[in-house]
């Protein structure tokens, strides 16, 4: 694709990607024994971490997982006999948790595990997100009285963090109650019915409050785009049942919810692409249909789209990357059998351009075009020192090399122009 170059102003336009209906093949995640998995993440290559446990039931594993090299067990680190992989990023860099025994999660010690070797937070702290360019998210603070996590934390380099008011859940809690993009733009709760978006400047924007009839909020992802998945929640008591309502918020959009005909349904993870995984049911514990959605091309439930047929049933979703592979789990009919999976799709998504990190008014996000906005977005960027606007290495060659200089800018300038070539 030719690209011309006007000075001041570049109106080159990246037609919307037309998702076709998804169909997948399907890659088991075998676990020994047939002990029960919990998935946590998916990265782009396909890699997967999260924990199994089988008997006794302190017999609690964490694993890795790729199509190429199959299931292998992480180490621990020292001291700690529970550990959760809670997150891993395009570099293969793995964050979580560990505490000293499945049953004593009032000590809880976030870690980031990288080439081999563990770096360790301060105890009484979660590791539970960590993006593209190595920024850690968690919840720290861990109230010895109720075991509630007071405060959250951003770090590049453990066992150094920053502290800031959010709403961390509870100690030893497989949630995410932070969710970073590539940028560093942030989702959290703040309070229990109260969220924010969190921009890189510090800025707070605060996410539409639940409706009538609904008492809490709480954030799932986000993504590129400034795009939050998020949802409004209640429960019953008589009997105890939780209930979600799923909805994708942006600040130039506001909420918009999933149209799927269920008394709950609870978003689990957005890519950049703006794709969806949702499960919804009676109630958060009972589901039975599980989606993927996308503004364009709404609602499409994923149980026979997958090259089992109607031999598999999915019951759980956890995250989707940005190949568009979806971690799941379900259960077959013949045999009857639980199983994990990754659903990998027939038909990749493309890539986003590299270059389309602006939109309109010089605000960070991709919208699908390369013009002027782009470079406003990328100088702010460098000047900022922000991660991604460092893209070159020694002569003008495509890479991360940690210094901002006129390599970044020959390796932006050609990725503009050569777009999603």
């Amino acid at each position: 694709m030719t690209r011309a170059f006007v000075p001041a102003v570049f109106t080159v336009a990246l037609s919307a990607v037309a998702l076709a209906q998804p169909q997948f093949t399907v890659d088991p995640i075998e676990a020994p024994d047939g002990f029960a998995l919990y998935p946590s993440a998916i990265n782009d290559s396909g890699v997967v971490v999260g924990w199994w446990y089988g008997s006794p039931v302190t017999n609690r594993q964490p694993f890795i997982y790729s199509q190429s090299s199959g299931y292998t067990l992480l180490p621990k680190p020292a001291g700690l006999e529970f550990s959760v992989p809670m997150d891993i990023n395009n570099a293969g860099v793995i964050v979580g948790f560990a505490c000293p025994t499945w049953s004593d999660t009032t000590n809880p010690r976030g870690w980031t595990y990288e080439n081999g070797a563990f770096s360790m937070f301060p105890v009484g702290s979660h590791a539970v997100t960590i993006n593209t360019a190595g920024l850690i998210g968690g919840s720290s603070c861990v109230d010895v009285v109720d075991g509630s996590v007071d405060c959250l934390f951003t770090s590049t380099q453990p066992p150094a963090m920053t502290t800031f008011p959010g709403v961390g859940g509870h100690s030893g809690g497989m949630n995410r109650p932070l969710v970073i993009n590539d940028s560093g733009q942030m989702a959290y709760r703040t309070g229990a019915t109260t969220a924010v978006f969190r921009g890189t400047d510090g800025t707070l924007t605060f996410l539409p409050p639940p409706p009538a009839g609904w008492s809490g909020i709480s954030v799932e992802g986000i993504n590129n785009a400034g795009q939050v998945l998020a949802r409004w929640t209640r429960s019953t008591s008589h009997p105890l049942r939780w209930y979600s309502r799923g909805f994708v918020w942006s600040a130039a959009e506001g909420a918009r919810e999933f149209g799927i005909p269920a008394f709950s349904n609870r978003p689990k993870a957005i890519n950049n692409h703006g794709q969806v995984i949702v499960e919804s049911g009676g109630h958060d514990q009972a589901f039975f249909d599980c989606w993927l959605w996308t503004a364009e091309g709404g609602l499409v439930n994923l149980d026979n789209k997958t090259d089992l047929g109607e031999n598999l049933v999915l019951t759980d979703l956890y995250d989707i990357n940005d190949a568009g592979q979806i971690l799941a789990g379900g259960d077959t009919i013949t045999p009857p059998a639980g199983i994990y999976l990754v659903l990998n799709p027939t038909d990749p998504v493309t890539p986003a351009c590299p270059a389309d990190i602006g939109s309109a008014g010089g605000v960070a996000g991709s919208d699908s075009t390369l013009d002027n906005n782009d470079f406003i977005v990328f100088i702010d960027y460098f000047f900022a020192g922000n991660p991604l606007a460092d893209r070159g290495a020694q002569g003008g060659a495509s890479g991360s090399d940690g210094a901002f200089d006129n390599n970044d800018f020959v390796v932006f300038i050609d990725q503009f122009f050569s777009g999603c070539d």
